[in-house]
């Protein structure tokens, strides 16, 4: 009876799955080339026409998120990238993914475990915040980037957590889908320099990251048609005001700001969004309800103008100083330029 129970409340969550049950299931014209999902290299996923070597990208919108986007020069919407195997007509997610395990000395990345996972598109949707699915490349074959994909996996290829593209037995999440890419002769993804910004290199001196150049999950998805846009909760014009967020939260992380001054931390709940920040997100998100008419140069605008009035005309760090006692909670003032200190 309990099992029976259980079954039952899963499946409204199951069944909810597609345009019916998302804010946004934005399905692309499909280009005239694209195969029809009768083969078995392709199918039908509630709509959005998938085949072989696809690619997923995908952002969760959590402070890892924006710390990982802020360790990069070059600000990218994504985080996170994926590949499509259409396997006995399932489609099904490759990826690179690393696990943190606990540790009470040295570097976070000293502990990080995992490595190649497979997974449904179903499941993966169901728990992600905001997702796209595009087509490889121009020139990329499909069968061998699964072939890649899938080979990797068999082999249980580790996660690289120095993000080190010199050594290739061990592949981070966006590494695994460049070196598919490359193995399927697409062009080459550009790479980015990690941030200038000092505060980045203290974080990245301390987890012991020597790469010089990283691959952003948006540039491996730069030169290829988009299919489907999803998200759950999230409508197309705050997806867009999301993304315009975090474009205007890089370019304001000037050379002379703190990652604390973003982002603070705690032993016990991990990383979190500063004050400014959050209240800002939630503006941003809360306004874009209503921006359905509007084109992305005006949600740019939009997104500047809120982001002036909640953080000033720049970011700025405030003086330890000027917080009171040591401990105590930093006054925040939403109108107020001044970002509370960090580490």
């Amino acid at each position: 009876m309990a099992a029976a129970l259980l079954v039952a409340a899963l499946l409204p969550a199951c069944s909810s799955l597609g345009p019916a049950g998302y804010a946004t299931w934005q399905i692309e014209t499909p280009p005239a080339t694209r195969p029809p999902t009768a083969r078995p290299d392709s199918v039908d996923f509630h709509g959005i026409p998938l085949r072989n070597g696809q690619l997923v990208v995908s952002e969760q919108g959590s402070p890892l998120g924006l710390l990982m986007s802020l360790l990069i020069a070059d600000a990218s919407p994504w985080i996170h990238a994926g590949i499509i195997s259409i396997e006995d007509g399932v489609p099904w997610l490759y990826e690179s993914n690393g696990q943190i395990r606990p540790t009470w000395s040295g570097p976070p990345t000293a502990a990080v475990g995992g490595g190649m996972r497979r997974m449904t598109l179903e499941w993966f949707v169901a728990n992600q915040t905001w997702i796209a699915v595009y087509d490889p490349p121009a020139g990329a074959d499909p069968a061998r980037i699964v072939e890649f994909a899938r080979r990797s996996y068999a082999q249980h290829i580790p996660f690289d957590a120095y993000f080190d593209l010199a050594d290739a037995s061990r592949m981070y999440c966006t590494e695994f889908v460049a070196l598919a890419l490359a193995a399927a002769d697409a062009p080459p993804v550009r790479t980015s320099a990690l941030n200038p910004n000092p505060s980045i290199r203290v974080i990245a001196d301390w987890l012991q990251l020597r790469a010089g150049t990283v691959i952003s999950a948006g540039a491996l998805v730069e030169h290829s048609e988009r299919v489907a846009l999803i998200s759950k909760q999230h409508s197309p014009a705050q997806f867009s005001a999301y993304f315009s967020l975090k474009r205007e939260l890089h370019r304001r992380f000037t050379p002379d700001q703190k990652v604390g001054n973003v982002l603070s931390f705690s032993t016990f709940t991990g990383l979190g969004f500063q004050p400014p920040v959050r209240e800002v997100t939630r503006l941003v998100d809360r306004a874009a309800k209503n921006w359905g008419n509007l084109t992305e140069a005006e949600i740019d605008a939009r997104v500047r103008q809120i982001a002036d009035q909640t953080l000033g005309f720049r970011m700025q760090k405030r003086n330890r100083g000027q917080t009171g006692v040591s401990g105590s909670k930093p006054q925040y003032d939403p109108g107020s330029p001044l970002l509370p200190a960090g580490g």
